[in-house]
């Protein structure tokens, strides 16, 4: 039954929009207090006997499953955070491999490269930075890939992945 516990449950706001994953023992806490409704069960019961029930008020007998989508009832504000343009974190979004040649390396033989160089404009931002091993890095040099006839391996993304929500604190 803990394994049960530990699944991973979507929770959605009230205009149906996901927010994060959550553990199944969260999901059913908030649905026991109304915080939240089942949106998808799945066929694996988790409870059968007596609940309270206020509208009889009286006990029922029910059988409870556990619940694959939650949505909250109330519209709650939910503050985004969003991550730091660092070398570290550069590293940990192209999973510590070069952006031209595809090998991976450990982070301490890896720098960051900038798609569009500085000295023509290019910014030290999400979209902009690449991880890159010094070979590469060195043939590259103060050109585009284009203008170096290399292959950038990764898509340029317009928005960065680490974006974070934060909402535990606030479905309480």
């Amino acid at each position: 039954m803990s394994d049960l516990m530990k699944k991973s449950v979507l929770l959605l706001d009230s205009a149906f929009s996901p927010l994060t994953f959550c553990i199944a023992r969260r999901a059913l806490k908030m649905l026991m207090k109304g915080v939240a409704r089942a949106e998808e069960v799945s066929s694996q019961k988790v409870y059968t006997g007596k609940i309270w029930d206020d509208k009889t008020v009286d006990f029922i007998l029910a059988d409870i499953y556990l619940p694959k989508v939650i949505r909250l009832m109330k519209y709650r504000y939910i503050p985004t955070r969003l991550q730091v343009v660092t070398r570290k974190n550069i590293f940990t979004r192209d999973f510590n491999k070069c952006g031209y040649c595809g090998k991976r390396f450990s982070p301490k033989n890896l720098t960051l490269d900038h798609v569009i160089p500085k000295a023509q404009g290019g910014k030290s931002t999400w979209v902009n930075l690449v991880t890159a091993c010094g070979p590469c890095n060195k043939f590259k040099a103060d050109r585009t890939p284009e203008q170096a006839g290399m292959v950038l391996r990764r898509a340029k993304r317009d928005d960065h992945p680490y974006q974070q929500t934060h909402f535990a604190k606030h479905v309480n």
